[in-house]
């Protein structure tokens, strides 16, 4: 049961991935043509802006998360419910006063970088994208205590549906309101999250009260300590994308912001995707971590193969139809936004390698690793951003950008392999060489052609013939290969093995 349990949550996870998608490429296509893509820039400098308050959570996702799973497991309900209602308390008062102080500053951060002629219209919906923003992050506990009771596919139908909501308030309110009415969509498709999230766990776990407002100190204590980590973690993964837009509003201008946030977009989405997966691993790395730590090493290695098997060309098929994506979801092929989008596929690939390593620390409950990544991430970031930008304008920030993400993951994977006392030719183990190889390749040759003005000008033939050879490459090398087979049958065997 524990096993088919798990595959329903990874599938129900790759299944939002995939909705998700769908959804957000029919809307940004929308807003696009509706308000530009100087107004779809100033949407996304506020959403990144008003991220930051994301601080305001402390890290108690992931304690909520643990403690609730660990305390439903030894039959302790009001345990787990009193974890899950301090954790609530304790995020709406301190994110109610960060957001508070952000509505302070924001209002002059954001007329600093914003150009003069769009101030106005950006202040003017900062108030409605704050208080959608809170209401999303009182709702992540609920999902956290959904995750911890192991009914994660439960919360991806929440948030496939309040998706859709929202897709359908921006078509009714935008064209009346413009801008305000995108944040108006999302603050009440985020209250029906919450509301729709408190109803569930309500039925589904004993002892939580009506209006989750039982704090114990104690109880905060315990899930503090637990979530530091992770809210140093996550404090400076919201500061990521506010600085590298920040910066490229500064050097660049902000239709450039808003192809950046669309090109960010579409790789996020079809990475989440893949990724998505990975997160139903943790709690059985987590499990046998203490008793079987060969076990950890072995459904690492099986998890990482089969991980790079996948994505690899997966990637390398959104760097060959970057033109035809523009020119469906944006109307024309728009150079800025096909490179950003090969740039930030590109990035993205090569971090990937680290993504097993990362969700199996978490498991670990080895969060240093991660954590430094970040730092080094976001140093690199506010670095080469600045040093690329004054020299090459917004592209020099994009550049930098990629290459804070690429360096800055390699923390994880080297730190894990050498912890585990892992050979580093296993990043390229020989059964899937020839298909990550034909990636490779196949990606330069992409890079290379629409480099030409064809590329970017009116659709053309010689592209459609490049993508069409080129994924009838991969397709091939991929799903023939007979270690697609061996590796996923493998590793079915050790997560049985694990949740025994």
């Amino acid at each position: 049961m524990k096993v088919k349990l798990l595959f329903i949550n990874a599938a129900g996870s790759v299944i939002q991935s995939i909705g998700l998608s769908i959804i957000l490429f029919v809307l940004y296509r929308w807003l696009l043509e509706t308000m530009g893509p100087e107004r779809l820039g100033i949407w996304s400098l506020v959403i990144a802006t008003t991220s930051v308050a994301g601080v305001g959570k402390l890290g108690l996702t992931g304690s909520v998360l643990k403690f609730t799973a660990k305390y439903v497991a030894l039959g302790d309900f009001k345990r787990a419910a009193g974890i899950i209602e301090t954790s609530f308390v304790s995020v709406s008062l301190f994110m109610g006063a960060i957001l508070g102080l952000l509505h302070y500053w924001g209002l002059r951060i954001i007329g600093r970088v914003v150009e003069p002629k769009f101030a106005a219209e950006a202040v003017s919906i900062l108030p409605p994208v704050i208080t959608a923003f809170y209401l999303i992050m009182v709702t992540e506990i609920l999902f956290s205590a959904l995750d911890g009771l192991e009914r994660i596919y439960l919360k991806n139908i929440i948030i496939l549906l309040t998706a859709l909501l929202n897709l359908l308030l921006c078509f009714l309110l935008v064209p009346v309101h413009g801008l305000p009415g995108a944040a108006y969509a999302r603050g009440v498709s985020n209250l029906c999250a919450f509301i729709s999230a408190y109803l569930i766990l309500n039925a589904r776990l004993p002892g939580v009260t009506l209006f989750l407002f039982r704090w114990d100190p104690e109880i905060f204590r315990e899930i503090r300590c637990y979530g530091m980590n992770f809210q140093l973690i996550s404090l400076i993964r919201m500061a990521l994308d506010p600085v590298t837009k920040g910066l490229m509003s500064h050097f660049g201008d902000l239709a450039m912001v808003g192809y950046y946030e669309m090109a960010n977009r579409l790789v996020l989405q079809v990475r989440s995707v893949m990724v998505s997966a990975n997160h139903a691993v943790i709690p059985v790395v987590s499990g046998i971590a203490d008793r079987d730590p060969e076990q950890v090493k072995r459904i690492y290695l099986d998890n990482y193969a089969l991980f790079i098997y996948i994505c690899m060309p997966v990637y390398t098929a959104l760097i060959i139809v970057s033109p035809l994506v523009s020119r469906v979801w944006l109307g024309s092929c728009e150079p800025v936004f096909i490179r950003l989008v090969m740039l930030l596929t590109a990035a993205w690939a090569l971090n990937s390698i680290n993504v097993p390593a990362y969700y199996s620390f978490i498991g670990i409950g080895r969060l240093s690793f991660n954590l430094l990544s970040g730092v080094v991430t976001a140093a690199l970031n506010i670095g080469l951003g600045y040093l690329l930008g004054a020299l090459f304008g917004g592209p020099g920030v994009a550049a930098g950008w990629a290459l804070a993400l690429v360096f800055g993951s390699s923390v994880v994977y080297i730190s894990y392999h050498r912890v585990y006392g892992i050979d580093f030719r296993e990043l390229l183990p020989s059964p899937i060489a020839l298909p990550v190889g034909l990636c490779a390749l196949v990606s330069v040759g992409a890079f290379m052609l629409y480099r030409r003005d064809f590329g970017m000008g009116p659709w053309e033939m010689e592209v459609l013939g490049f993508a069409f050879t080129g994924l009838s490459i991969l397709s091939f090398s991929t799903w023939f290969n007979p270690f697609r087979k061996t590796i996923t049958d493998r590793l079915r065997v050790r997560v049985r093995g694990g949740m025994r």
